[in-house]
């Protein structure tokens, strides 16, 4: 778990090189990491009932884990449409090449008559 919190840091540095597919899968890493948290927290908690501290640190946690989904969620609808758009653009293009083409054959025909 220490090992984890040190390295979020280093992973948030890295940011600003990654693709958004890049991105996508640290959050899903992060997510991970933030459920075993919770999942070490409760244990915890089983153990000793009593201590408040470990119910306010499973709160937070959760907190930050509704935050990583929702980001994560948004993100991956941004690349699922990007994808969609890059989609369109290619038809659209070929679509446009078959129009031409189809215009430069039907010119040569019109001078051949």
């Amino acid at each position: 778990m220490i090992c984890a919190a040190l390295a979020l840091p280093m992973m948030t540095m890295a940011d600003d090189n990654l693709t958004d597919e890049q991105l996508s899968a640290q959050f899903k890493k992060e997510i991970n990491v933030k459920t075993l948290e919770i999942k070490t927290v409760k244990a915890k908690m089983k153990a000793d009932p009593a201590d408040t501290e470990l119910a306010v640190q499973l709160v937070n946690l959760q907190n930050e884990l509704q935050k990583l989904k929702a980001d994560k969620k948004a993100l991956d609808a941004q690349i699922r449409a990007q994808k969609a758009a890059d989609r369109a653009q290619k038809k659209l293009k070929a679509a446009q090449e078959k129009a031409e083409i189809a215009a430069q054959k039907a010119k040569e025909a019109r001078t051949i008559k």
